[in-house]
């Protein structure tokens, strides 16, 4: 029972990354089932069998596993220092690498609307994001409470923090060749960093 669980996961993967590579390839538009199911090396019956409301789902699906994966990642990074001026520097690092090793997925997620997702598919989202958002407090707040972080109304700091390197990375990604991104946005990672830092240090640090 578990054998058949996991090809059919494996599946549903293979299909979600076709998704993705055509969606580096070409933008939504090159994203269609025929392209999926020939990556993927899937029948068309397969793609629906996995998503039952066809193209839609799966780039639902491509979406929420993206944004899952990308926060899983930038929360064990931020969990794995216990300084708040390391912490804080790591997760803009994180984001700016994660763009320039995800370019075509880093693309998806930025130009991708949230309101086109499924109502199902919203409320999973709202769930994800809420989730990480208690996470992200959890390690905040004991630093936000000594006072080496300054206390800001809550929906600040990821606009402080990750706000300039976001905006920064989408520029790049519009304006230059997908070869010169990567190597541009790496560089700019400890500048933003320490930016993100000054911004949000409290009295104490």
């Amino acid at each position: 029972m578990s054998r058949k669980r996991g090809v059919h996961g494996e599946g549903r993967a293979r299909l979600i990354g076709a998704a993705a590579l055509g969606y580096g390839r070409g933008g939504r538009g090159a994203m269609t089932i025929n392209r999926a199911c020939a990556q993927a090396d899937a029948s068309v019956g397969k793609v629906y069998g996995h998503f039952p409301a066809g193209l839609r789902e799966l780039e639902d699906a491509l979406y929420l596993e993206t944004l899952a994966s990308y926060q899983s990642g930038l929360l064990s990074e931020l969990r794995r220092h216990q300084s708040a001026a390391a912490g804080v520097k790591s997760v803009v690092i994180f984001h700016l690498e994660w763009i320039a090793d995800n370019l075509p997925l880093a693309h998806y997620l930025l130009s991708f609307s949230a309101s086109l997702l499924s109502s199902e598919h919203l409320v999973q989202l709202d769930a994800m994001n809420a989730e990480f958002a208690r996470a992200v407090i959890e390690w905040r707040e004991p630093h936000v409470a000594s006072g080496r972080i300054r206390r800001l109304p809550a929906a600040l700091y990821w606009s402080i923090v990750l706000g300039p390197a976001q905006q920064y990375g989408t520029e790049m990604i519009s304006k230059l060749a997908v070869e010169e991104v990567a190597a541009v946005v790496r560089r700019a990672g400890p500048i933003f960093a320490d930016a993100a830092w000054l911004a949000v240090k409290g009295e104490q640090s």
